[in-house]
């Protein structure tokens, strides 16, 4: 849509995931080499930053949820140094995820577990991860997206 004046910001067409990224403590490749299979979906993967709009400095990443990721957790304990929103988002009208997902925050490692839409804010500097998906149900699906106030991923 980049033809128009406003085009450039509609952005309809994701950038494939990021390639494995072994050097952030988060991203083993034992770990990325499992999740990054679900990035084979269409609509999924990397809405921003994108090359034509240098100036967005925030990251989105749209990824669907289908089943319990292998291995577990999929992503290890990290932190930012930028803020950021990860979003679990139902796609049934009772807000049911159809799946337990288990989230640790803080380096004490203080355990939330949800089953519905639920919004986990992570201020820069905050430790969160491990996350843990547990009793998916069959055939469900959900989202999880995330925003980060900053256009690269440390």
């Amino acid at each position: 849509m980049a033809e128009s004046k406003y085009g450039k910001y509609v952005v309809t067409n994701p950038i494939p995931h990021p390639k494995i990224q072994p050097d952030l403590a988060h991203h083993t490749k034992r770990r990325d080499i499992g999740y990054l299979e679900g990035w084979k979906r269409p609509g999924e993967g990397m809405f921003l930053p994108q090359e034509n709009l240098p100036e967005c400095q925030i990251r989105c990443v749209v990824s669907r949820q289908v089943g319990v990721p292998d291995p577990q957790p999929f992503l290890d304990a990290h932190k930012h140094s930028a803020d950021e929103m990860i979003m679990f988002l139902s796609t049934t009208p009772d807000g049911s995820l159809g799946a337990t997902v288990d989230i640790e925050m803080g380096e004490e490692g203080e355990h939330h577990t949800f089953d519905k839409t639920t919004v986990v804010y992570c201020p820069k500097g905050l430790v969160h991860g491990p996350i843990w998906y547990s009793n998916f149900q069959e055939g469900r699906v959900f989202y999880m997206i995330t925003l980060m106030l900053q256009a690269e991923y440390d």
